[in-house]
């Protein structure tokens, strides 16, 4: 509990001492023309826990946490920050549903602006991890885990993108691959790439997949 208060208060805190600092930074630059060494902004063993109303539904830790501004080529855009993770592991846990939401967006709100709203006043556009484990709850328990070398998750669009040995178990079920989308908006998984999909019963080999968290092929309809 103790480790729990800590993170929450020390994150805020980073990220606004953060904000500070990438200010000052610019406003120097500004004025000067001159460019002053990036400060390295870190958090070893990072934590923190995202609430959407009164439930949680994420969970984020890391054995490092940094803000970064975002790069593209040899550029990097003063207004767009990145969220880089080492060894991170990610719980996300169902949202409340009603009748008018239905099983499909069951894990939307986990990368919602209620839910971390630190990173979205931060102007944080992506999260990087780097290798990354995703679990995926219903109450208690884990009903599919997700593991990849490295992960970006787009806070706009909600969605994750697994990259490099993604491995993905529920149950009996196993899948291999190595690029995997997760849609949180629609509780989906789809593949990018050849794939191979085991059950106790048999096991599926090819180039597209779009399933349940589960690993239950979903069958979508054609625009």
């Amino acid at each position: 509990m103790l480790a729990m208060a800590v993170g929450g208060i020390a994150t805020p805190l980073f990220l606004y001492i953060y904000d500070r600092a990438s200010n000052t930074e610019s406003a120097q630059e500004e004025s000067s023309g001159y460019r002053f060494p990036k400060p390295r902004h870190e958090i070893k063993g990072f934590r923190f826990d995202g609430t959407s109303g009164d439930k949680r539904v994420i969970t984020i830790e890391a054995d490092r946490f940094r803000i970064e501004k975002k790069k593209v080529g040899f550029f990097r855009f003063a207004m767009m920050n990145v969220a880089t993770l080492e060894n991170a592991s990610v719980h996300i846990f169902k949202s409340v549903t009603g009748p008018e939401t239905g099983a499909d967006s069951a894990f939307k709100d986990a990368f919602s602006k209620d839910a971390l709203p630190v990173f979205s006043t931060k102007r944080v556009s992506s999260i990087e991890m780097a290798p990354v484990c995703v679990a995926l709850y219903e109450g208690k328990s884990v009903v599919s885990r997700i593991r990849a070398d490295s992960a970006i998750v787009c806070l706009k669009h909600r969605d994750v993108l697994f990259e490099g040995n993604v491995k993905v178990a529920s149950g009996p079920r196993s899948l291999t691959t190595d690029r995997l989308r997760l849609l949180t908006e629609k509780t989906l998984l789809k593949t990018e790439g050849r794939f191979v999909l085991k059950t106790n019963k048999n096991e599926e080999r090819g180039n597209k997949l779009t399933a349940d968290i589960f690993l239950k092929r979903v069958r979508q309809r054609e625009p």
